[in-house]
């Protein structure tokens, strides 16, 4: 979960929604107090934030996600139920998102969590298309962010849960064709990263799976130099946080585009070169015990060179 500078949140909202400081301060604090607030001088007191932060049509709590009880017996429902969504188990996804529901207090925050997370799995498990997911995403988001599209050539700083969900709704755009608002909201997205407005472990990797996503896009549209070139700089970014689950997945991504571009252009690439990437990714896998991307390795190497890849 992360956490928000108070002052860049108020900084960044208040300058991407077109108010001046003196607009935003009038009843509430002096001018000199709340440019010490943006520039992080000033600690900003409770009721002063909440104050700001109703006055730019925002949810006045500093941090807010789902968990919103004392009892850790939620926060750890929430965890699985995300452990459940990497491995691609949605059963049990389903399960703990029933228990969720049953816990969770209706604040709105919660409420677009459950939404958000309804949406991605009756997509993936059939019961509605990519078209219906958008719209379900979309409302979603709104709950929170209504006027979010305002900001897609501007940097808002959404929050963490309103990241994820712009990211699978950029995925969602992606599978029914509109690339034009997938990359745009892609980029929107990285925007806000770059910023440094928020603050946590996982503010990184969440960066680097954003990245993953826009790679792919990117594949789709046949840039795969562009895509290559992103792929390259986000290995180096799983190396440097030391992300040990994405390294296979790019290395394998690498692979992959590498041989869209052998196909396009007859390069005539090095094929050892572009197997032993794979098998390279394949052995990370399975060190790691990632059975899944370990298995979608082995099935497209086997499919692409019609030959077996074992482990040594």
């Amino acid at each position: 979960m992360a956490n928000y500078k108070a002052g860049d949140i108020i900084r960044m909202t208040r300058i991407a929604s077109g108010i001046s400081q003196e607009e935003l301060c009038f009843g509430i604090c002096s001018v000199e107090t709340l440019s010490r607030i943006e520039n992080g001088r000033h600690n900003v007191k409770k009721e002063t934030y909440e104050r700001l932060m109703m006055k730019l049509e925002r949810i006045p709590e500093k941090n807010y996600a789902i968990c919103t009880s004392d009892d850790m017996e939620l926060l750890e429902e929430k965890t699985l139920l995300e452990n459940a969504l990497v491995k691609y188990d949605y059963k049990k996804a389903e399960l703990y998102l029933k228990i969720l529901k049953e816990k969770v207090s209706d604040f709105i925050v919660n409420e677009q969590y459950i939404r958000n997370t309804e949406a991605l799995l009756d997509f993936y498990n059939h019961r509605i298309n990519a078209e219906e997911c958008v719209r379900r995403l979309e409302d979603a988001l709104r709950l929170t962010a209504p006027g979010y599209d305002k900001f897609i050539d501007k940097i808002y700083p959404f929050t963490e849960q309103e990241l994820r969900i712009l990211m699978r709704l950029a995925n969602s755009y992606a599978r029914i064709d509109e690339f034009e608002k997938s990359i745009s909201i892609y980029q929107m997205i990285l925007r806000c990263l770059d910023e440094g407005y928020m603050i946590g472990k996982n503010v990184k990797t969440f960066q680097i799976v954003v990245m993953r996503n826009y790679a792919n896009t990117l594949a789709l549209l046949d840039k795969f130099k562009e895509t290559i070139d992103l792929l390259k700089e986000i290995y180096d970014l799983s190396l440097k946080y030391n992300y040990g689950s994405m390294i296979p997945i790019i290395l394998d991504d690498m692979a992959w585009t590498e041989m869209q571009i052998d196909k396009l252009e007859n390069c005539y690439l090095n094929i050892e070169d572009i197997k032993n990437k794979k098998r390279q990714a394949y052995y990370i896998a399975a060190a790691r015990n990632d059975n899944n991307i370990k298995k979608i390795i082995k099935e497209t190497f086997e499919e692409s060179f019609k030959e077996k890849i074992t482990l040594f």
